[in-house]
């Protein structure tokens, strides 16, 4: 089970490179979705990339919270505790948001690469 949760990590790496390179394609969906929001117009006109990109944020989402139960929660709690105000403070910077998700990924590896090689146990080191 524990390997599944890690095959999602990975997965979620993916995904991140994935939205790191359509990082312009998303803003401007982002700001079309505000717009139809703003008309109040049919909810229908809200474009199906859309949905996808909520589903794979969703998901990212499930994953933070489940890492916390596991060996490397430390990580998870940084990820966490990370991922939530610089989303909310640097939501219209898009040159910030690159940043950050290259942080994300970076995190991200670092989990796996510690998990399955590294084996470094960081509540010794600290404490």
């Amino acid at each position: 089970m524990e390997h599944l949760f890690y095959f999602l990590v990975l997965i979620r790496i993916a995904i991140q490179i994935f939205l790191l390179i359509k990082k312009t394609y998303i803003s401007d969906l982002l700001k079309k979705v505000e717009s139809v929001i703003t008309d109040n117009s049919d909810p229908l006109r809200i474009p199906k990339h859309y949905v996808i990109y909520l589903i794979l944020i969703f998901i990212y989402f499930i994953i933070l919270p489940i890492g916390v139960f596991s060996s490397q929660y430390i990580w998870f709690l940084v990820l966490l505790f990370y991922q939530l105000p610089t989303s909310l403070i640097f939501k219209k910077k898009l040159s910030v948001r690159y940043i950050k998700d290259i942080i994300d990924i970076l995190i991200l590896i670092f989990i796996l690469v510690n998990k399955y090689f590294l084996h470094i146990d960081i509540i010794n080191i600290i404490f």
